[in-house]
């Protein structure tokens, strides 16, 4: 059971520009099966921070982003509430799928 933050890619991505707006899902995975939780959040490729989990930040989205700060918030906010949703689940000891 874990849940990730990643891009959500329509095409391959050696499809797409540095420029190109690509959305954010929060990944959700479960005994093999994957729920995509869409999120309203698009950024650009060259704003991604692909090591951003290997960083004391934590933050996903690069500065170079004007609204870096409030999108990483709502990302953070959109994790936290599938937690908080599998927790609950987890808690009435039913199946999370």
């Amino acid at each position: 059971m874990s849940v990730y933050v990643s891009l959500s890619y329509q095409n391959k991505k050696q499809d797409y520009n540095r420029n190109d707006e690509i959305s954010v899902s929060v990944y959700y995975y479960y005994l093999g099966k994957k729920l995509k939780v869409s999120t309203d959040i698009r950024v650009k490729l060259k704003d991604w921070d692909f090591d951003w989990k290997k960083k004391y930040s934590k933050n996903p989205i690069k500065n170079s982003d004007e609204d870096y700060k409030e999108k990483d918030l709502l990302l953070k906010q959109k994790v936290k509430e599938v937690e908080d949703i599998i927790f609950k689940i987890n808690h009435n000891y039913e199946i999370p799928t």
